[in-house]
């Protein structure tokens, strides 16, 4: 049910320069420390903890009464145009790690194009596996970049294969503009970005970093391509000083601490610690929302990897603190739910609407209020047309999906509140395969193959609505569970669900469930009608808030 997140399931996980790519594919992984300097455990037997350096005018445990703190936003430093690859033959393995467990791998080849000293290309295969509950899925990527030996990026390519779908994409640099193609089975989207020259591809940081190593209390931004999101963002990096790192196969190494946050416009979508000898090249990263780690190591040690013993589906819940029992709370409206946010300040990461009220408690919590839908009053943000509209996800036109709408609503005259909850239950009954094994389905593939979990349940329900005129979205949050077996403490999970529009306002309506919640039990993050046709427009938000939250229940 909670599943949305799996396209997540990559992100983090490469190094930076690739970490986009992995961003967008991530799925749910487990939580961590969000401090700037997080808990490294022992990894090997002779493993030497980490320890910071410090001066004697800045003491341990002064610096550990700023933590945790989100990487400064308001620089006006300048984006640093491409610089010339140092690389041009070069070959490296990395594992990644989610807490101590190893759950995939990547090689990496720097290699020249065509015999000649004018163009390199960059190409990263990486191959993971998750386990979701009694289900194992593995998934396969594949990136290629095409850039000048001066850094001036071309084009790139990439194959992504999880669950079973394959999405092809490519883009090459035009005339102040990049021209970008994305596959989906037989679903083919173009899209053109503007381009200027100072853009960087996407395997910005490591070129960066190799080209010109960072020094303590540097700092630098880049602008590069973030792949699968098919927009460019904005790198800050900035060196901290020289620690003791623990690497895979139990040695220390003294590497160089990065603070790395990645911005699209002025959202912080992804915050990393990163760790490079005096070459700049990237030894380790760790991404503290995810609990997430890659090491730098050799082929036999990186391909290491077994059948996943941590079951994320599991390990993703927040406990929620309350001294109420669940009986009380499952017929309680509204809720007050108290959210402190670990390194930011979380009053931009929940968005008001008809039933949720935020307001702002100090700089790190915020008390998001909410109601049951019948409470819902006049929403502030009106229907758009792209609301409406069918597009590459919400297929509203799919002849399938036409011939479900027809069969479903058969009641002439029925209200719209009769209609939504006819599809709903449609829906409910038709995804037959209630599994996590899938990928971010379209609308056309869910109707076809009746299977998924909470993404295709409210992908099908919108282009469901859509088809029989109403206007629709999606939305992902937070939603509350009952204690699990053994425990009293409720938990939330990351979950997707469907807004239709009334006419006054959005309305949550969730096709995972048998029937309607007559409680408050979710929190929305954000909503989208993915007119851009990308699943990953309404999954960054969540980033922010995974891993990052104490939740509270108010009396």
């Amino acid at each position: 049910m909670y599943a949305f997140l799996r396209p997540f399931f990559r992100s983090a996980i490469a190094t930076p320069s690739c970490s986009w790519c992995l961003l967008m594919v991530m799925g749910v992984v487990m939580f961590g420390g969000c401090d700037r300097v997080p808990p490294r455990p022992e990894i090997g037997k002779d493993a030497e903890g980490e320890t910071r350096e410090f001066s004697d005018d800045q003491p341990a445990e002064k610096v550990a009464k700023s933590l945790p703190r989100v990487p400064a936003e308001s620089s006006d430093r300048e984006a640093e145009p491409p610089t010339g690859i140092v690389d041009r033959d070069l070959q490296w393995w990395d594992a990644y790690l989610v807490g101590r467990e190893p759950i995939g791998f990547s090689v990496t080849k720097v290699e020249p194009v065509g015999g000649g000293d004018s163009y390199v290309r960059y190409s990263m295969e990486e191959q993971l596996k998750v386990r979701r509950g009694k289900q194992v899925v593995q998934q396969w990527l594949k990136q290629t970049s095409l850039e000048a030996v001066d850094g001036t990026f071309q084009e790139f390519g990439s194959e992504l294969s999880r669950g079973g779908e394959i999405v092809i994409s490519s883009g090459a640099v035009g005339y102040n503009k990049m021209n970008i193609e994305v596959r989906r089975g037989d679903q083919v989207e173009t899209v053109a970005i503007p381009w200027d020259s100072k853009y960087r591809g996407p395997f910005a940081t490591q070129q960066s970093l190799r080209a010109k190593p960072m020094q303590p209390g540097e700092e630098r931004v880049l602008e590069a391509l973030l792949p699968v999101q098919n927009v460019v963002g904005t790198i800050r990096l900035k060196a901290i000083d020289v620690v003791n790192v623990a690497m895979l196969t139990g040695d220390s190494k003294k590497l160089l601490e990065i603070e790395s946050s990645t911005l699209v416009g002025d959202r912080v979508v992804l915050s990393q610690l990163l760790w490079t000898n005096e070459r700049g090249d990237l030894l380790k990263t760790y991404t503290p929302a995810l609990d997430f780690a890659t090491y730098r190591t050799d082929q036999e040690t990186a391909t290491e990897v077994g059948t996943p013993k941590q079951d994320l589906l599991a390990a993703t819940a927040i406990r929620v603190e309350t001294d109420a029992p669940w009986s009380t709370i499952s017929q309680q409206t509204p809720i007050a739910y108290r959210i402190e946010h670990r390194t930011q300040d979380p009053s931009d990461l929940f968005v008001s609407s008809a039933n949720q009220t935020i307001a702002a408690i100090d700089d790190r919590t915020v008390l998001v209020v909410c109601s049951a839908e019948e409470e819902q009053s006049v929403d502030s943000q009106p229907v758009a047309a792209e609301d409406e509209l069918s597009n590459a996800l919400i297929q509203s036109d799919h002849p399938t999906i036409r011939q479900m709408v027809n069969r479903l609503l058969v009641l002439e005259g029925a209200s719209l509140d009769q209609k939504a909850e006819t599809l709903r239950l449609g829906v409910y009954r038709h995804v037959r395969k209630k599994n996590f094994s899938r990928g971010f389905l379209s609308a056309g593939q869910v109707a076809t193959e009746a299977e998924g979990d909470c993404t295709e349940h409210a992908i099908l329900l919108a282009a469901l609505c859509r088809a029989a005129g109403i206007p629709s979205r999606v939305a992902a949050g937070l939603m509350l569970l009952p204690p699990a077996e053994g425990q009293t403490e409720p938990l939330m999970a990351y979950h997707m669900w469907t807004l239709i529009w009334t006419g006054e306002r959005w309305m949550a309506l969730d096709a995972t469930l048998p029937e309607r919640p007559q409680f408050a039990d979710r929190i929305m993050v954000v909503s989208s009608n993915l007119a851009s046709g990308n699943e990953y427009s309404c999954l960054l938000p969540v980033l922010q808030v995974m891993g990052q939250v104490d939740v509270a229940i108010e009396d």
